[in-house]
């Protein structure tokens, strides 16, 4: 921005309205001030946020991707006990005799 009388460009100190000019360095220099404290807050507030989220995220993270499907009794799907392997295996060794006759 131009000044008409002068010529110069920006905020001078001396000047036809020196006082004006003055003035509005003081209540410019004020607001800047405030603007620069109040932004300041609201950048403080929202990185206590997010690392109050992160927290919880972190601290529950085990339990954000679970879903629970009922499966009732899941002894009867798979199971370790000592009948099921028995008849896994037979299950096996008469899939291989089928093989070695096939052959």
């Amino acid at each position: 921005m131009q000044d008409p009388t002068d010529g110069y460009i920006g905020i001078r100190n001396k000047g036809k309205n020196f006082v004006k000019i003055k003035e509005h360095e003081a209540w410019l220099a004020d607001e800047m001030a405030n603007f620069r404290d109040e932004k300041f807050m609201y950048y403080i507030f929202i990185n206590i946020m997010w690392i109050i989220v992160s927290c919880v995220i972190l601290k529950y993270s085990y339990m954000l991707m679970s879903i629970e499907i009922p499966l009732g009794d899941i002894s009867l799907v798979c199971s370790n006990s000592r009948d099921f392997q028995i008849k896994l295996h037979l299950a096996w060794m008469r899939r291989s005799r089928r093989r070695r006759v096939a052959r």
